[in-house]
């Protein structure tokens, strides 16, 4: 592990903890400069300069710019988090009462709420409510993204970009069109009918019971690695999210569903990583499980955000996706320039006007294939073969942790 990595993890360990980051005053300041970035790569800008600032005697040794900017995402979080209990009591005075998932929730147990920040508020919302819900939030001032039917939509976006707000309505806890992942929905049946009420600055909040809740960020977390990477901060929500609630959860419960889905040694993975690095305790239920988290925490650190950083990473999420629903499905994993190639149920949410004009599934094909090239150009990357060579790595990785064969 380099040595930033090292000094970084500590510092964010620090700050979910809510302590000051004891790394003394002897860092070089490129060093320091580093880490700097490397939280704003991972969004977690607010927390490492809140705990490296109590900490620092020398307070010039953090530049007066990344101070504002830290200040400055933070007040603008404090916002959508006020916004956001705003829009909920709204909802519920109006009778409805849709499910928080993740977002305020977590965001609610660290020690300084608002430097965690988030884009978006996920809302899980039952069948028969989802007209109710698509008036309100239009009454409220908000305007849904895109032209799908909310009606039939498995997940529906809203923004108010006066307020800053931006919401995401599910229907489905997954899209239930993934071949990689849509059998996690099979391990959240009935879970609008055990849920519970949380209080975030006084308003009553209607979110997940702490068993389901930490399932569905461990699944969230393994969507996303499937994707291009997992971020370090959903490891952070998850290890905060455990330690609070650890004796309310049932881990058997947690583990039993993560071999269901095979995804128990990488569920062990984000706890070791957890563990080693950001002085979080090991769940008992997954210690049996032998596990090197470094392979995962490098991925984690070299990908950001998401794994976004890399538009060929991104990109390559094709082969990582193809390869855990060809495992699933027991087939081989089609080719490469295959998977370019998406069938029309796929293709059809991206390019709305094929549900009208099927026929026109090869001109989409190929507007897919421009605007990866045009997006590659603007970037300035022009080594096709780097998706490639990623995407293999990122697969010996899901061998190397079980979730395929």
């Amino acid at each position: 592990m380099r040595e930033v990595d090292s000094f970084f993890l500590k510092i964010l360990s620090a700050a979910l903890h809510g302590r000051p980051a004891l790394i003394g005053n002897n860092l070089k300041r490129k060093t320091r400069r580093e880490i700097i970035h490397m939280s704003a790569k991972h969004r977690v800008l607010p927390m490492i300069i809140q705990a490296s600032w109590e900490a620092d005697t020398d307070k010039e040794k953090i530049t007066q710019p990344f101070l504002r900017s830290a200040k400055e995402l933070t007040c603008n979080q404090a916002q959508r988090t006020a916004d956001f209990l705003i829009l909920y009591t709204y909802l519920s005075n109006r009778g409805l009462h849709p499910v928080v998932l993740k977002g305020a929730v977590v965001r609610s147990m660290y020690p300084y709420p608002e430097q965690r920040s988030s884009v978006d508020e996920d809302l899980l919302i039952g069948s028969e409510e989802i007209d109710a819900l698509h008036a309100a939030l239009l009454d409220f001032g908000l305007s849904p993204e895109g032209d799908e039917d909310h009606r039939i939509s498995q997940e529906t976006t809203y923004r108010d970009r006066q307020r800053g707000l931006y919401i995401e309505v599910h229907r489905e806890m997954f899209s239930t069109d993934s071949g990689a992942y849509s059998e996690c929905n099979s391990l959240f049946k009935g879970v609008l009918g055990r849920t519970i009420n949380v209080y975030i600055y006084g308003v009553p909040v209607r979110t997940l019971a702490p068993t389901d809740h930490l399932m569905f960020l461990i699944c969230h977390a393994y969507k996303h690695f499937l994707y291009g990477g997992v971020g370090i901060r959903q490891i952070c929500d998850i290890c905060i999210m455990a330690e609070k609630w650890y004796e309310i959860i049932d881990w058997e419960i947690i583990r039993n569903k993560s071999e269901e889905v095979h995804i128990s040694k990488y569920a062990a993975g984000l706890f070791r990583i957890g563990e080693r690095y950001l002085d979080s305790q090991m769940p008992d239920i997954f210690k049996d499980i032998s596990v090197n988290p470094d392979p995962l925490l490098e991925d984690v650190l070299s990908g950001g955000l998401y794994g976004v950083s890399d538009i060929n990473r991104a990109h390559s999420a094709i082969m990582t996706l193809d390869a855990v629903a060809a495992d699933r499905a027991g087939k081989k994993m089609r080719a490469v320039t295959n998977s370019v190639f998406l069938p029309m149920r796929t293709m059809s949410k991206k390019y709305p006007y094929l549900r009208k004009l099927p026929f026109l599934l090869p001109v989409a094909w190929l507007q897919r294939v421009v605007g990866y090239i045009s997006e590659r150009k603007r970037l300035g990357l022009v080594d096709p073969s780097r998706t490639i060579q990623i995407g293999r790595k990122r697969i010996d990785l899901l061998r190397k942790y079980d979730i395929i064969r």
